[in-house]
């Protein structure tokens, strides 16, 4: 890592699909970061969930589903010294997953507002969020 960062953590941010990758990064290299936002992230299908809450084990897949499964056992499991936030609309697709998300994974702190997986929602949270900063 280049001298100008050397001994800061950063926060990475980012939305649905780009969430995902956000957490696949801060799971791997977790000392790099010291918050991640993450607006309406893909954390699987619709049917996944139903699936891992049914057997308690991730269900095993493609490479896509593999990298949730590690993402998914990454937060139960509690990442310590990281700030998660995860910003949504509550009329979002991957409304119970992010419910569920809550629930498995107690440190992250949610917020939602009325809307969609859309950009509409995404300006409005990521203003808000701004705002509170």
């Amino acid at each position: 890592m280049g001298q100008h960062l050397a001994g800061k953590r950063l926060t990475a941010v980012g939305i649905s699909l780009g969430g995902l990758g956000v957490l696949a990064t801060a799971r791997r290299h977790p000392r790099l970061f010291e918050r991640l936002v993450l607006i309406a992230p893909f954390l699987g299908e619709r049917a996944y969930v139903p699936r891992l809450k049914s057997s308690g084990e991730p269900p095993a897949g493609d490479d896509l589903e593999r990298e949730l499964n590690a993402v998914w056992k990454w937060l139960s499991d509690g990442v310590d010294g990281l700030s998660i936030v995860v910003l949504y609309g509550r009329g979002d697709r991957f409304g119970k997953t992010y419910e569920f998300l809550a629930n498995r994974a107690p440190g992250v702190v949610m917020h939602h507002i009325d809307g969609k997986h859309g950009w509409r929602t995404w300006n409005a949270l990521w203003g808000q969020w701004l705002a509170r900063r």
